[in-house]
């Protein structure tokens, strides 16, 4: 699989359906050079989504493959789904931007974007937006949960559609 430029948004085609339907700006945070998109970043780039991979776990503004690499969005402007990917650290490791990520995803989550975390993603996700683990009362949480999981099912059936060509 050929692996994304670094923060640089890229198409290698363009999908049919995206003359009737605007393609989805999604950032992706990546916390290591093993931890990659994969098949699910050759499906996206196939079918044209513009997908801007962010290097967590290099200095901002490190070249890598021509381009300056970048961190945590300052703000949401052009940024249309979000995808956490894993890594072999954990959640509570005191990393330089654990902090950022996790008040980056908390924010994605209240803005009711798509939000999609893989492994370590998916556990940073659920950090974001329940801090605490407490006993609930009346099942409290499980809104939120479903929440969470409906805009991460956007962003799949988003790709679906594109994918299956029902879009």
């Amino acid at each position: 699989l050929v692996e994304p430029v670094i923060s640089r948004q890229y198409r290698l085609r363009t999908h049919p359906a995206s003359a009737i339907m605007p393609l989805m700006a999604i950032i992706v945070l990546q916390h290591s050079e093993s931890v990659t998109l994969g098949r699910l970043g050759a499906c996206l780039r196939d079918h044209g989504a513009p997908v801007e991979i962010r290097r967590l776990d290099l200095p901002p503004g490190t070249w890598v493959n021509g381009a300056a690499n970048q961190h945590i969005p300052t703000d949401f402007d052009d940024v249309d789904a979000v995808i956490a990917l894993g890594g072999e650290m954990m959640v509570g490791d005191p990393l330089p931007w654990m902090n950022a990520e996790l008040e980056f995803l908390k924010e994605t989550h209240a803005r009711k974007l798509p939000l999609l975390g893989i492994c370590l993603g998916s556990q940073m996700i659920a950090k974001a937006a329940f801090p605490e683990i407490v006993r609930a009362v009346r099942n409290q949480g499980a809104r939120s949960l479903g929440t969470m999981i409906g805009q991460s099912i956007r962003v799949a059936a988003a790709v679906g559609a594109v994918v299956f060509g029902l879009a």
